[in-house]
């Protein structure tokens, strides 16, 4: 399957500077990168979808190749219907075994492949878990989301008694 169309999936509660990363850096090999937000019946999310979609767009505005949507069946239906390889990011070794099951879950339902981009730089130990605990101790967490980001996360944090 030859395509220019790739997905970055994630639940995005909220996105970090991680995830800006790996999204901007599908977007340098990538004609169309959606960037997914997922839904988990698992997860206890911190910002509702509608908050995490207005995040997304408002990040990555100045990009017309990355476009945010919101999809709550399977990510291999998704990539396959946008004929999309789906883009993954490795922080440690330990998250290939989880991401190498779903790619081979993915690949089995609907045909779809899946590549994995290793982190970089200093941002390997960010996640949205640490970003919602910094939140609701009322730390500073600005530099780990990205800089286009911060003042509509502070306003969901002030109008949604986060």
């Amino acid at each position: 399957m030859k395509t220019n169309v790739a997905i970055v999936g994630g639940t995005f509660d909220p996105i970090t500077v991680g995830h800006e990363a790996l999204i901007r850096r599908t977007a340098e090999l990538f004609d169309v990168v959606y960037v997914t937000i997922c839904f988990n019946s698992e997860k206890k999310c911190f910002f509702e979808l509608n908050e995490r979609l207005d995040i997304l767009e408002k990040t990555f505005k100045d990009d017309e190749k990355i476009i945010p949507v919101i999809h709550q069946g399977l990510i291999a239906d998704f990539a396959k219907d946008k004929n999309a390889v789906i883009v993954k990011g490795l922080r440690y070794s330990s998250d290939f075994d989880y991401e190498h099951l779903q790619a081979e879950s993915n690949y089995m339902i609907n045909g779809v492949e899946t590549l994995f981009l290793p982190s970089r730089g200093d941002c390997t130990f960010i996640t949205s878990s640490l970003i919602r605990e910094l939140i609701k101790a009322g730390k500073p967490f600005e530099k780990y989301v990205p800089q286009k980001s911060i003042e509509i996360i502070k306003s969901y944090i002030q109008t949604g008694n986060k």
